[in-house]
């Protein structure tokens, strides 16, 4: 952890963001201003793979003019791509993972009481700055990322395991008395009107409820994993999570899941009593053709009823295909990102 002023300053410099270089090697100047002393030695690790391109060689140039001490960690890629950006001073290593071994780099020099700061040119889709990071955390580096103005990186793990309770069951609604003529219209719109709102809560949470496996889930491009978990609320969307860390978050958020019950289906209501005949003695002909005409609203108040929810369900099987649509295009953009 950097607490204090030093004689001498380790600097790993790791990923493959981008940012202007005159934004990163005035960030790294004012930084390095504020916890060096004047006669101190500055010694700086950079990272070289198949990412390797002209910010890298803008930022080692700039450090070269200024004396400091170059060590770059490449790979057979990283080699061939800065060969001829390398000042004669920079001492080289070829190694396999050129992010680790600046790491390793600066977690030696800080197991001897010397200070040592990660800076990282950050890209959400970058495991390898990942990795290199959470070494960097596990022994007190610090980590900056120098395309967000030298915002410090803090590890996001997944929360502990917490008991939930069972929620208490909803007490049952208190149903009124009322006459059989009065109550049918009204329970039947009400019944259609729940269906409808269940099936737009549905909708909602298609999302969030969806199963993954752990081999799915690896699959996935990080930028789909880290929404999966945003939509299910386990980290916030400007967090930065390892993807094995995320994928471990989901898995554990499904096994917490308890299988819904199934809803049984809505009784239908009891069929009116059978209407007696003209010949009948017990019914008076006015009270027949009242309850015909009520009975006939009836239909026409469920016919009704019907046609909403018909209009309802088409409206919810529209915007389904407009979101398709959307998480289609989204999806084309980022890979088209990632490949540029």
């Amino acid at each position: 952890m950097l607490d204090a002023v030093s004689n001498v300053m380790h600097l790993g410099i790791i990923g493959r963001g981008k940012t202007s270089p005159d934004a990163a090697t005035g960030l790294m100047e004012d930084f390095i201003d504020g916890v060096l002393l004047n006669d101190a030695q500055l010694k700086i690790y950079m990272a070289a793979d198949d990412t390797w391109g002209g910010l890298h060689k803008e930022i080692i140039e700039y450090w070269a003019e200024d004396t400091a001490l170059l060590t770059v960690a490449h790979n057979d890629d990283g080699k061939e791509k800065s060969k001829d950006d390398l000042p004669d001073t920079t001492s080289t290593l070829n190694v396999q993972r050129p992010h680790l071994r600046v790491v390793k780099a600066l977690t030696d020099v800080a197991a001897q009481g010397e200070a040592a700061v990660l800076l990282a040119l950050w890209d959400d889709e970058d495991d390898e700055v990942f990795d290199a990071a959470e070494i960097a955390w596990d022994h007190d580096i610090d980590v900056f990322d120098l395309t967000a103005g030298m915002e410090q990186i803090t590890f996001v793990d997944a929360p502990e395991e917490e008991e939930e309770e069972a929620p208490a069951p909803d007490p049952e609604p208190e149903v009124e008395e009322t006459e059989e003529v009065e109550v049918i219209a009204p329970h039947i719109t009400e019944e259609v009107e729940e269906e409808d709102n269940e099936a737009e809560e549905e909708a909602e949470a298609e999302e969030a409820s969806l199963v993954y496996s752990e081999d799915s889930l690896n699959d996935l491009p990080r930028a789909e994993v880290k929404a999966i978990a945003v939509s299910r609320g386990l980290v916030d969307q400007t967090a930065k999570t390892h993807t094995p860390t995320l994928i471990r978050m989901i898995l554990e958020d499904q096994d917490r899941e308890e299988p819904q019950e199934d809803v049984p289906p809505t009784s239908a209501p009891e069929p009116a009593e059978e209407v007696r005949g003209e010949d009948s003695t017990d019914t008076p002909v006015s009270d027949e053709e009242s309850l015909l005409k009520a009975m006939q609203a009836l239909a026409d108040s469920v016919q009704k009823d019907i046609d909403n929810l018909t209009g309802h369900l088409q409206k919810f099987d529209e915007d389904l295909r407009h979101l398709t649509d959307h998480i289609r295009r989204l999806t084309h953009s980022v890979e088209g990102k990632k490949k540029r």
